[in-house]
C-alpha cells in the first residue's frame, strides 16, 4: 500500500513542476514574489502609520512609497540616507535583506541556466565530447582570469 499524499507532498510536487518549466517561468515567479514582498512591506508601513512625509508635510502617495521600498530592496546603499527614525530603518532593513535574497536567487537561476545551455551545446558538439562535468564552469570562471592576463601580461 502506498502512503497517503500529504500537503507537503503536493507543495513539493508543485515546486518541482515550476522548476521544470524553465528559466522564463522562474523569472516570472521571481518578479511576482519581488513585487509581492515590496507591496507587503509598503502596506505594513501604511498600517503602522510610518509613511514618510513629503516636502509639504503630507504623507507620500502609496505608489511613491512602493517605489521607495523597491529602491531599498534593490539597492542596499539606500538605507544609509534614511532619516525617518529607527522603526522606519528597521522595516527598510527587512526590505533590503529581502531584496538581497531575491536578487541572489535570481543570479543563481541565471547561472544555472547559462551552465545548462553551455553543457547542452557541448553535448551537441561535433567533436563528440559527452562528458564535460567541469568544463563549462571552468570556462566561465576563467574569463576574469584571462582578462586580467590580457591587461597585465606576466613577464
Amino acid at each position: 500500500m502506498s502512503k497517503p499524499v500529504t500537503l507537503a507532498d503536493r507543495i513539493r510536487y508543485a515546486f518541482d513542476a515550476l522548476m521544470a518549466k524553465g528559466f522564463l517561468a522562474l523569472l516570472a515567479w521571481h518578479l511576482i514574489i519581488s513585487l509581492g514582498v515590496v507591496v507587503t512591506i509598503a502596506l505594513v508601513v501604511v498600517l503602522l502609520g510610518m509613511t514618510p512625509l513629503d516636502e509639504a508635510g503630507d504623507p507620500i502617495a502609496f505608489k511613491t512609497l512602493v517605489w521607495t521600498v523597491l529602491m531599498h530592496a534593490i539597492d542596499p546603499g539606500t538605507i544609509t540616507g534614511d532619516e525617518n527614525g529607527p522603526a522606519w530603518r528597521s522595516i527598510m532593513m527587512v526590505a533590503t535583506v529581502g531584496g538581497i535574497m531575491l536578487i541572489g536567487s535570481l543570479v543563481a537561476v541565471l547561472v544555472a541556466t547559462v551552465a545548462g545551455v553551455i553543457i547542452s551545446l557541448a553535448r551537441r558538439s561535433p567533436v563528440g565530447q559527452t562528458e564535460l562535468p567541469l568544463a563549462p564552469f571552468l570556462a566561465v570562471a576563467s574569463i576574469p582570469a584571462l582578462l586580467n592576463l590580457l591587461e597585465f601580461p606576466l613577464h
